[in-house]
């Protein structure tokens, strides 16, 4: 009796051995690990980057803070307008050219051309600086009057500098009982020649036309203007 056929071998269990038809793509390796930890380290990588950017711009701001800070209260020894002590009006006095002071070209009341040199009287002259939108211009202006009257020996003059509303003009110096006579400085040319910082401001010429003090601000008093005339703008 012929022996019975031994069953075919099964199939190997092992991939390597498997055949693979060249023509199939073959799929790539699956990664079967979970994406989480991908994402935690990503998120983890972008907040170190935000803390160190949010981290630069406080620092930025703090210096930007720092900065305008000692811009505006930094510098204790500064002298506020208005309060220059005698020793800087004088030196402010020294720097104007008294000949190109007296030769800028100024306007009266009517428009007519005119010079500071044509204006000035002929002793000492006190020119008062002023605008009718300042606020310490209209303030001083009675004190100023106050001053013209209590010294004959000395003109008085107003510089209307620049001035937008010519009416607005006429009604402060009507207003504030103003008589002694006042031009304009229409360009802002003959304040300019003065070197002072700020409206309003005050020079007084000698009788030969050289400027002998500033005054920066308005005064304080009928006093303080007095001592300013009596000292010869020292």
């Amino acid at each position: 009796m012929a022996d019975a056929a031994e069953p075919p071998a099964e199939a190997a269990d092992d991939p390597v051995d498997a055949p693979v038809d060249a023509d199939v793509e073959q799929p790539h390796p699956v990664n079967h690990q979970p994406g989480a930890p991908r994402r935690r380290s990503a998120l983890r990588r972008l907040d170190r980057r935000t803390v160190a950017i949010c981290a630069l711009i406080a620092l930025v701001a703090s210096l930007l803070a720092a900065f305008a800070f000692t811009l505006i209260v930094g510098d204790d020894d500064a002298t506020p307008s208005g309060t220059l002590d005698l020793s800087e009006q004088a030196d402010t006095a020294s720097t104007i050219d008294a000949d190109r002071l007296l030769a800028v070209r100024v306007e009266t009341d009517d428009g007519e051309a005119t010079t500071l040199d044509q204006l000035r009287g002929d002793g000492r002259t006190l020119v008062n600086f002023w605008q009718s939108s300042c606020v310490p211009c209209v303030k001083e202006m009675p004190l100023l009057q106050q001053g013209s009257e209590a010294n004959p020996d000395v003109a008085f003059l107003g510089a209307n500098v620049q001035e937008t509303d010519p009416d607005a003009a006429v009604e402060m110096l009507a207003s504030t009982g103003v008589t002694y006579p006042s031009f304009e400085d229409p360009d802002g040319d003959l304040y300019a020649e003065t070197k002072v910082p700020g409206l309003p401001a005050t020079i007084l010429l000698d009788a030969d036309g050289s400027v002998l003090g500033t005054h920066v601000g308005a005064f304080a008093s009928e006093v303080d203007l007095q001592a300013f005339l009596d000292s010869g703008g020292s």
